[in-house]
């Protein structure tokens, strides 16, 4: 990872698996990019049962951030800092 502190990442990574919040996080983006009919639009039109996790990803991944609702990575960046400000501390 160039240009970034692999420690914090590790520890960030830890407390996140280790509290539940990684999981939390996860199912929260779920919900979300279902109703806000996400996932019907951009995964189910891929006929996902004839591929794999990765050809999805290898799919998805270069415009993703274009893909998902400006309201939903929003309120995932707010519930990330929320859960860093509680939980890490950068000395």
């Amino acid at each position: 990872m160039s240009g970034v502190d692999e420690e914090l990442v590790r520890k960030i990574n830890e407390a996140l698996i280790t509290s539940g919040e990684r999981d939390r996080l996860k199912q929260l983006v779920r919900e979300k990019l279902t109703k806000a009919g996400w996932y019907d639009r951009e995964v189910k039109a891929r006929n996902v049962d004839s591929i794999t996790p990765q050809e999805l990803s290898t799919i998805l991944y270069p415009k993703a951030s274009d893909l998902i609702p400006t309201q939903v990575r929003t309120e995932l960046e707010g519930e990330i800092r929320q859960f860093l400000d509680a939980h890490i501390r950068i000395a």
